[in-house]
């Protein structure tokens, strides 16, 4: 192995994958006894916490494809978990609620981010974790940048030499992806989980949901809500997520 990809395997951008891959499935090893995937946890925080909820601003909220979002609901609609019921105003459109016994699972549900995030950053410097979420944000805003066709590919040229985080952000995918066994294990855990298909590949929320660990623990709050910050380049990070179990 070259010194140059043995750099990539140890850079920043590789090290936020691994923990990625391995915080996912953390998440999902707790819900997997609860026969959910991380997807369908997603759903039913949304719903337990903002209650009733147009399908396609629960699409919007958690930034998973309609389609992709259409499949979870049908299996929630089928656990009995979830009512999809026809708008009062636009008999095309479905709100969606917690039935009586999605509301008493949601109540017996341990909180599998807020898990992650103690069992990771257990005894974590604060003032360490905040410069870690100054460094992904800044590597994470310039990739976006650059994905955008704006500016991004001068500013992240440019950052490369003062912090080092656009350097390491670009090799999160030569590096990750190539990655360590742990990176690799975390991948066949995270696609196996639940005994469930690979339908849900692509969909942004599984990968939001070990976002939010990851946000959570790194000083932004162990908020769900923080997962919808995940950022485009993040989510592409995440694999099939199955969830139509």
């Amino acid at each position: 192995m070259s010194a140059e990809s043995d750099n990539q395997h140890e850079s920043v951008g590789a090290w936020a994958k691994r923990y990625y891959l391995t915080s996912r499935s953390t998440i999902e090893k707790v819900l997997r006894h609860y026969d959910l995937g991380s997807t369908q946890w997603m759903v039913l925080y949304q719903l337990a916490n903002d209650g009733p909820t147009m399908q396609r601003d629960l699409a919007r909220a958690l930034k998973i494809e309609r389609a992709t979002l259409s499949g979870i609901i049908t299996t929630l609609v089928r656990k009995g978990f979830v009512e999809q019921l026809p708008d009062v105003v636009d008999q095309r459109q479905r709100m969606l609620r917690l039935s009586p016994a999605g509301v008493e699972l949601w109540k017996q549900l341990p909180d599998p981010v807020a898990l992650a995030h103690d069992i990771s950053f257990d005894g974590a410097d604060p003032g360490e974790l905040a410069i870690a979420v100054r460094v992904l944000t800044a590597a994470t805003e310039r990739l976006n940048a650059h994905l955008a066709g704006g500016d991004g590919s001068s500013s992240a040229a440019g950052g490369a030499g003062s912090s080092g985080a656009s350097a390491d952000g670009g090799s999160s995918s030569a590096g990750g992806g190539a990655g360590s066994s742990s990176a690799d294990a975390g991948s066949s855990s995270a696609s196996a989980d639940a005994g469930s298909s690979s339908d849900d590949a692509g969909a942004g929320a599984g990968s939001s949901v070990a976002d939010a660990g990851a946000g959570a623990g790194a000083g932004a709050g162990s908020s769900v809500a923080d997962a919808g910050a995940g950022s485009n380049a993040t989510n592409a990070g995440g694999g099939a997520d199955g969830d139509h179990s």
